[in-house]
């Protein structure tokens, strides 16, 4: 088969189109969100603490088609029969985006600043320090207007040495 110039074009032709119908992704919606959550906390054992619920918000901004950036707070409070405990953290989040599908996954890494209140027989000893969270989640559009469903897993790193509880052990919660 010899190989026009018309077929030449046409085989351009239908590449340029093909590729303009699949490469038209939508505009990314770089507005600025809130995302309230209610969390349920996996404490790490040597807190001496009960698993509870707990708190998180954060605004943030899709800042490209891959990455949004999030400034947090999170807190819960929590009490076994011998010890009462109060934590809360301001921080920000990074969050990559696979895809930005309907259904999204992201993975993100987080850094914030703690304070943590823990009474042990009646004394209340507060201690602050740096929680690292590392984690995945998927978040669901359910209208067009912007509002999602958001699910996630963290797995909390609290590098912090809390001598009240343990001297010298680390907290690994999962949130």
């Amino acid at each position: 088969m010899k190989i026009t110039r018309w077929n030449r074009l046409l085989a351009v032709a239908t590449a340029t189109t093909l590729w303009a119908l699949t490469s038209h992704a939508a505009p990314l919606d770089d507005r600025f969100y809130v995302a309230p959550a209610f969390t349920y906390n996996y404490l790490d054992s040597n807190q001496g603490l009960e698993d509870d619920a707990g708190w998180h918000i954060s605004l943030g901004k899709p800042i490209t088609a891959h990455f949004n950036l999030e400034l947090q707070a999170t807190g819960w409070k929590s009490q076994s029969s011998a010890n009462e405990g109060e934590f809360l953290g301001y921080g920000l989040d990074l969050l990559y985006f696979i895809d930005r599908d309907e259904l999204a996954p992201y993975g993100l890494l987080g850094v914030m600043g703690t304070d943590y209140d823990l009474t042990t027989a009646g004394v209340t000893n507060d201690e602050s320090g740096v929680l690292i969270d590392i984690g995945f989640g998927f978040l669901q559009q359910i209208a067009a207007h912007g509002t999602a469903l958001r699910w996630e897993y963290r797995y909390r790193f609290d590098p912090v040495s809390y001598t009240h509880l343990r001297a010298h052990e680390t907290r690994h919660d999962l949130v």
